[in-house]
């Protein structure tokens, strides 16, 4: 099968090779999977209520604080980083 990318799209998919990953609406759940495969940090879900929240972003490869920050500020989630290597993603303030 033979699939016809946009040039922004290609651009996306190839970020990583330039040190950054770009997000376009994915789920956050494969958001924190990519930057776990870049990081020595674990994501854990508190709870299903947000694993499928799209997410759009730039992120440097290994910025977990700036992950935790915009999903903060931009998504309105509570997120609590246990110790170096673990994050919890709790879910949406109140």
């Amino acid at each position: 099968i033979i699939e016809t990318v946009a040039p922004q799209e290609v651009e996306r998919r190839l970020s990583w090779t330039e040190g950054r990953l770009i997000f376009a609406g994915e789920p956050l759940s494969q958001v924190v999977a990519d930057i776990s495969r870049y990081t020595n940090v674990n994501f854990v879900f508190a709870n299903d209520e947000v694993v499928n929240m799209p997410v759009g972003g730039y992120f440097d490869v290994g910025e977990v604080d700036r992950l935790l920050d915009a999903l903060e500020t931009s998504f309105a989630l509570e997120v609590e980083r246990v110790d170096d290597r673990h994050v919890r993603i709790l879910g949406q303030l109140h």
